[in-house]
């Protein structure tokens, strides 16, 4: 029985490509993206090449945050774009500052170096939200992130200034020092 002719660079021809283009043609998203990494003495190029160098001696230790940005370019063009960051650091502190992006693509470095990282121990987490014309169009946050609950100084103090009998009933054999 005769068998009917298959050209294999037909199949070829249009499978492989599509197969390639689906593979390496991403679909990206995100407006915002958020990273962190540790900074020490293997971040320098002198490392790796054994050439002198005084930082060295004495380098860098710390984290350092990325903050990256793609809004689509015609929607840069027709709005007022701001990124505020908020950060908490180990210490029970946070900062908070806001960026104003020149180009509809971009980054942000935030470092955290040496004798701050030291003090404040390091970063715990992190959130970003991108504002479009005073509204949040998108909003990335560490895993860890939440919001902090504050008083203001004057009432956190009055909530420790309890009265004796406001403390609770007095235990025999434990004593407790006066505030």
């Amino acid at each position: 029985m005769p068998s009917l002719p298959v050209k294999s660079s037909c199949l070829s021809s249009y499978f492989l490509p599509a197969i390639f283009i689906f593979l390496f043609s991403g679909c990206n998203n995100k407006i915002l993206n958020l990273q962190v990494d540790y900074i020490s003495k293997e971040n320098l190029a002198s490392y790796h090449v054994e050439t002198p160098d005084f930082r060295l001696i004495y380098p860098p230790s710390g984290q350092r945050m990325i903050v990256s940005w793609s809004i689509p370019k015609n929607y840069f063009s027709l709005h007022d774009i701001k990124i505020h960051v908020q950060v908490h650091f180990r210490n029970h502190t946070s900062d908070e500052f806001w960026i104003t992006p020149k180009k509809f693509h971009g980054l942000y470095l935030y470092y955290l170096l040496n004798e701050e990282y030291f003090s404040k121990r390091g970063l715990l987490s992190y959130k970003a939200e991108v504002y479009s014309d005073g509204d949040i169009i998108e909003n990335r946050q560490h895993h860890l992130w939440v919001n902090l609950i504050t008083f203001p100084d004057s009432e956190s103090e009055e909530l420790y200034e309890l009265e004796p009998e406001v403390r609770g009933p007095e235990v025999p054999g434990l004593d407790f020092p006066d505030a």
